[in-house]
């Protein structure tokens, strides 16, 4: 039953996700090793400051190393490694650091909100960040992102890395 509760998520979150592949990472044997969320992490652009799933974006643009990255499993394992997320091209004095922002938090974000955000952990002053954590995977996540949000600034820890993001302008 458990295998097949697993299964069944597995194929609604890849399922919904275009262009990503299922691939199996299973550990003994086992169904909740699959991956089924593996996206590359693109930086809040200047020209797409709009609200992702109801969160905010952040104030500022911010850019991001290439290899970022947010996998997700059947179980809800959810991984997220994220270098050089910088602030950019504001003109200011926090371009090309982190400014004020110490610490981060994940939230897998599905069409109709947050469904699930992860504890925060710290933000290296050169942009880098590993979040390893377990969360709750909606047994239906339509269009499934994850976003990198600001941890502190209440009320709405605002976005500034997401996955599904284009940066051509498409």
């Amino acid at each position: 039953m458990r295998a097949a509760r697993s299964a069944v998520v597995a194929l609604v979150i890849a399922g919904t996700i275009a262009g990503t592949t299922a691939m199996s990472n299973s550990r003994h044997g086992e169904e909740h090793g699959t991956t089924v969320f593996n996206q590359a992490l693109i930086g809040l652009p200047a020209n797409q400051k709009i609200a992702i799933d109801g969160v905010p974006a952040a104030g500022a643009p911010w850019t991001v190393d290439n290899g970022s990255r947010a996998t997700l499993s059947a179980s809800g394992e959810l991984r997220v490694h994220v270098r050089g997320l910088l602030i950019t091209g504001t003109g200011g004095p926090n371009d090309g650091t982190v400014g004020p922002v110490k610490q981060v938090v994940a939230s897998l974000a599905c069409a109709n909100g947050v469904a699930a955000t992860t504890d925060p952990v710290p933000l290296s002053s050169d942009g880098d960040a590993k979040i390893h954590a377990t969360v709750a995977v909606p047994t239906t996540c339509l269009a499934p992102v994850v976003l990198v949000r600001i941890f502190g600034n209440q009320p709405t820890n605002p976005w500034i890395a997401a996955t599904g993001l284009s940066t051509n302008g498409d």
